[in-house]
């Protein structure tokens, strides 16, 4: 119910009263389980976050060769983040200058999402199909980066773009720039 209202008013236009509203609870109850309206998206970022990186690992697993494994990784990243603007929006435009953020389950469950592209990285490196040269955590680093800047105008403004052409433009810059 939560995560509905939050994906069609945003974080700001959404009220707890709302939320206990459409679960049919009274609004302290929701108090009883979470200590604020932050508390909650914590724990529906932490929960999202989780199955996304249990599927997206599912998902590498058929997958040949590390430059192809994160070109996935960047397309279901991108594909994800366009259904599911609330947390595109969410994460990046408001969640990551709070510092109880850095807290939470949900960081904690993006430490491993980073861990899994690092460690995609570092396959590269090993299977030789990435340069040995080159600094994992910056590539790290560039890949997030470059995802956030494609998906940002649509997270803050709706403006559209194409996850295929996207991952396209960010996988044949970033290749160019690591391959052996």
């Amino acid at each position: 119910m939560a995560r509905i209202l939050f994906e069609e008013h945003g974080y700001q236009g959404t009220t707890t009263a709302q939320i206990a509203r459409e679960a049919q609870v009274p609004e302290g109850t929701l108090f009883e389980y979470f200590r604020t309206k932050k508390d909650l998206v914590f724990a529906l970022l932490e929960r999202d976050m989780e199955s996304y990186v249990d599927f997206l690992e599912l998902q590498l697993r058929g997958i040949e060769g590390a430059l192809n494994r994160i070109r996935k990784f960047i397309w279901s990243h991108l594909y994800t983040w366009r259904k599911r603007r609330f947390v595109a929006r969410f994460l990046t435009l408001e969640v990551r200058q709070d510092p109880a953020f850095y807290e939470t389950a949900a960081y904690q469950v993006g430490v491993r999402y980073n861990q899994l592209l690092l460690s995609l990285i570092r396959q590269g490196m090993e299977e030789g199909t990435i340069r040995k040269d080159v600094d994992p955590e910056m590539v790290l680093n560039l890949i997030l980066g470059g995802i956030e800047q494609i998906s940002l105008p649509w997270a803050a403004r709706e403006e559209p773009f194409d996850v295929d052409s996207g991952t396209r433009g960010l996988c044949d810059l970033i290749f160019r720039a690591i391959q052996a």
